[in-house]
């Protein structure tokens, strides 16, 4: 991993936190709404993501086997099986703390909500807004096995926390059952001709004046994979930023409003990618 003091999770814990609190007010965020939105969460968060990093995520990811060949990668499920051992990891602190004060700024949790996240991971971010907002009930979803998995080793003894596999096009949800649903950086990943079934899905099951909140990439991202020095194209996906927020202008989502901020992956110094969140109402 880099030593990018922004990016590096083998830091002593108070420089990095020192770090980050000093780096971010104002500096990676853009977007009329976001003015006025509260770092007073961070240092907690920080210290439980990097309690998370240095624990069960770097054990997990010493558990992978010997390099596979890509061609005995046989399919879009296994892949991000595979990968549950380590995503965590990609991301870089920087991206960590910025995406969680956006998400928990724009959902407002209330103590009545009831929570969906979609694409969900390692569900570092769940773990933690469960364990903070002990009295809203948040369900995990992923289409990975593994990835449930992960989280449950890591939420253990959460109640208000629920962890289930689910596709994104197919969800196993009544309608109208979530006040509020959230898809983090994920639906850049989904086969472009499956993201509008996605969005359908998931204004069918968050109630009616309910919130969404998507965090997405400006451009669709290619599926990979990477075990031991293989890192293999599985094949192309994802649609882009004003591909995605066309669709959900068509499908009938209200005060659609954009925010953006840049992201910076942790095993790529300097390697920044443009995200955006899009808040709206069903």
């Amino acid at each position: 991993m880099s030593h990018n003091p922004l990016i590096s999770f083998d830091l002593p814990f108070e420089e990095l936190r020192s770090t980050l609190m000093q780096s971010f007010q104002g500096m990676h965020h853009v977007g009329k709404d976001d003015e006025q939105m509260s770092f007073s969460e961070i240092p907690e968060f920080l210290r439980f993501l990097y309690a998370i990093i240095n624990g069960p995520v770097k054990k997990a990811y010493q558990e992978i086997g010997p390099a596979r060949s890509a061609s005995s990668i046989k399919n879009f499920d296994e892949t991000w099986d595979i990968q549950a051992k380590y995503w965590a990891m990609i991301e870089s602190s920087a991206n960590y703390v910025m995406s969680y004060a956006l998400l928990t700024h724009h959902l407002s949790l209330a103590q009545d909500d009831r929570v969906l996240s979609l694409g969900a991971g390692p569900g570092i971010y769940e773990t933690y807004m469960a364990k903070t907002y002990t009295r809203t009930s948040f369900t995990c979803s992923d289409l990975s096995r593994e990835m449930g998995n992960f989280t449950r080793s890591i939420s253990e003894g959460i109640p208000n926390l629920t962890i289930t596999q689910a596709n994104m096009t197919d969800l196993h949800f009544d309608s109208g059952y979530f006040t509020k649903t959230f898809c983090n950086n994920a639906l850049q990943w989904v086969m472009p001709e499956k993201v509008e079934a996605s969005l359908r899905e998931i204004k069918r099951v968050t109630r009616k004046n309910g919130k969404v909140v998507l965090i997405v990439h400006e451009e669709g991202m290619s599926e990979q994979i990477q075990i031991g020095d293989i890192r293999a194209m599985i094949a192309p996906r994802g649609q882009d930023y004003v591909t995605i927020r066309t669709m959900c202008e068509n499908l009938g989502f209200r005060n659609i409003l954009p925010s953006a901020f840049i992201g910076t992956n942790a095993g790529q110094t300097g390697d920044h990618s443009l995200r955006i969140l899009l808040k709206m109402d069903t």
